[in-house]
């Protein structure tokens, strides 16, 4: 095969790639935007649901819902959220604002809620945030269980709503 028409061939193979994935970034970063999240400052000591609740409402904002905090995980694709890989759904936590029972969505085979190695350098967090935040969404059937994020492993769980979590509140 001539040398030149080669690199031609691995030239659109290259493209078609780098414009396959731009624009999947695209649609998913869009998605993220659509509903024009203002993420506020971390709150500096961690607090029960009911203070972070009381505490977003000062600010003129709330609690984000499960999905909402779970955008802001990265480096850690079991429990990403928008997927952005299409793997086996049982490799994927499944915790999101559409399904919030733990048997059905938290407990699968290899448990992907618990996330990755743990990491404290803020890696699994968009916003470099480090320990577990509260979001607004009650675990289904125990209404004082809460589901959160913990960003030193990027890890999902719920926790009784006197536990001590950090609040990242939005608008």
């Amino acid at each position: 095969m001539n040398p030149d028409r080669k690199n031609g061939s691995l030239k659109k193979i290259f493209l078609f790639v780098l414009v396959f994935f731009s624009i999947s970034l695209f649609f998913i970063s869009c998605r993220n935007l659509s509903k024009r999240i203002i993420w506020l400052e971390k709150t500096s000591v961690a607090m029960n649901w009911d203070d972070a609740v009381d505490y977003c409402k000062d600010l003129g904002g709330r609690l984000p819902t499960i999905s909402e905090l779970r955008t802001l995980i990265r480096n850690c694709r079991s429990t990403e959220y928008p997927r952005t890989i299409l793997k086996d759904p049982w490799s994927w936590c499944g915790v999101t604002d559409s399904c919030l029972v733990r048997r059905q969505c938290w407990v699968r085979e290899g448990d992907p809620c618990l996330g990755c190695s743990i990491d404290t350098s803020g890696r699994y967090s968009t916003l470099k945030d480090t320990g577990s935040f509260w979001s607004s969404s009650l675990r289904e059937g125990f209404v004082d269980f809460v589901w959160y994020v913990d960003f030193n492993d990027g890890g999902i769980s719920n926790r009784h709503k006197s536990g001590k979590l950090y609040a990242r509140c939005v608008r």
